[in-house]
């Protein structure tokens, strides 16, 4: 357990960044169409790795076939936009509880694809995640169930499987390298989505709290959130990794709480509880 605690504070680092990102997005969204947000995100965090890391990732890339990388690469970013498309559909606690399932789902697609058993005691914690989660994200209440929150569902597979995949893209390519390339591949997906449905719109990037935003998410969440992931994945087990980042959504209605005054409900606060017993749980199985 005592080695795996750096790559485990990995994680809960970025579900700090990932948190702070929701109350600071919220504020841009108001003004800026979520695909230009999206967009100019990853544009700038690629043009940051490339500054700082841009020879050793060209060198990485060349020595690689697309075969190494593709798949976590395009399941992050298509999860991305079905996401988002989802959130049009729906109300944001339905998508909120359901993307949030994706925790849930690594172990399954780790089975199915690596024979990676589940343990019995497992499925006990996974129960309380739910739980927590449902108390947490349904504190608006979560209702009904129709494309939106099925879309919801197709995200959280795909965000899994980022998870899941990424371990074997690492055993061939460098942290920073990944980083760059699930990056690249979110930028033209929002480039190829924003554009069809004329979402694209740079007007509100001269305020300068929607810049500020952009750069936060693109410096903290993008670069350092994949980069934090990508280097914990490559030393600790998937499944693990999962189950750490459903810290994000408590790290995110605190800093909701902190920074744009939203109120935790007597639920959401047991959400909370029941989801931090389950990580640490988890935690020491592994």
């Amino acid at each position: 357990m005592k080695n795996k605690l750096p790559y485990i504070g990995l994680i809960v680092i970025q579900s700090v960044f990932y948190g702070i990102l929701d109350p600071v997005s919220k504020t841009a969204y108001a003004v800026m169409p979520t695909y230009t947000f999206l967009l100019l995100r990853y544009i700038t965090a690629i043009t940051v790795m490339l500054l700082l890391w841009g020879k050793s990732i060209v060198e990485d890339i060349k020595s690689h076939s697309v075969k190494d990388w593709i798949a976590p690469c395009l399941c992050i970013g298509t999860s991305l936009i079905v996401s988002n498309t989802a959130l049009s559909m729906t109300y944001a606690a339905n998508v909120s509880f359901v993307r949030s399932l994706s925790a849930l789902i690594v172990p399954v697609l780790m089975f199915v694809f690596y024979k990676k058993k589940i343990r019995p005691l497992e499925y006990l914690l996974f129960g309380v995640i739910l739980a927590g989660l449902y108390l947490l994200c349904g504190k608006n209440g979560v209702t009904g169930w129709g494309m939106g929150e099925t879309l919801a569902f197709v995200a959280a597979v795909l965000g899994a499987g980022a998870l899941a995949f990424a371990p074997t893209s690492l055993k061939k390519l460098r942290p920073i390298t990944l980083s760059f390339l699930q990056a690249s591949t979110a930028a033209g997906l929002c480039l190829v989505t924003g554009g069809v449905t004329g979402r694209l719109q740079f007007g509100a990037l001269a305020q300068p709290q929607v810049a500020l935003a952009i750069a936060y998410a693109a410096i903290f969440c993008t670069l350092g959130g994949f980069l934090l992931q990508n280097i914990a994945l490559s030393h600790i087990p998937a499944k693990l990794v999962g189950m750490t980042q459903c810290l994000y959504p408590i790290c995110s209605a605190f800093f909701a709480s902190v920074l744009i005054g939203e109120t935790l409900s007597v639920a959401g606060i047991a959400g909370c509880a029941l989801i931090t017993v389950a990580v640490v749980a988890e935690c020491n199985l592994e």
